[in-house]
């Protein structure tokens, strides 16, 4: 897999459950690990986002944060023939866990994506 990672949560949540080398790109909110700035290529900022940008990577899935855009680039990418998956934009600890599944499953990295949630689930209860 190819994976555009638009969304500084989404790429974290590559890099925790060790799917970073998926990631054919990142968006700007991309901060952590700082690994991801300075190895992967940016795509620009995920509200502002250029479809043929991001389509010039040639991902094979696009892992977008939900509120990216603008609409307009955004209809254009979820009408190229790529899997486009919307990741929910929540962070009480349902949400994040509800995230991790969500990337977990879009890479078939469900296993890894079940145990990273169970530990973040009793990161949060503790």
């Amino acid at each position: 897999s190819r994976v555009v990672s638009i969304g500084g949560a989404v790429t974290e949540i590559l890099y925790a459950l060790g799917r970073d080398d998926l990631i054919v790109g990142i968006d700007s909110t991309s901060l952590h690990p700082t690994e991801a700035l300075k190895t992967k290529p940016s795509v620009g900022y995920y509200r502002q986002l250029s479809p043929e940008g991001v389509l010039s990577l040639r991902p094979s899935l696009i892992l977008a944060a939900d509120g990216s855009g603008p609409k307009e680039a955004v209809s254009v990418l979820e009408a190229a023939s790529i899997p486009f998956v919307r990741i929910p934009d929540t962070y009480d600890g349902e949400g994040i866990v509800e995230k991790i599944r969500i990337v977990a499953t879009a890479t078939d990295s469900s296993r890894r994506g079940e145990c990273l949630a169970k530990l973040v689930e009793a990161d949060l209860s503790s």
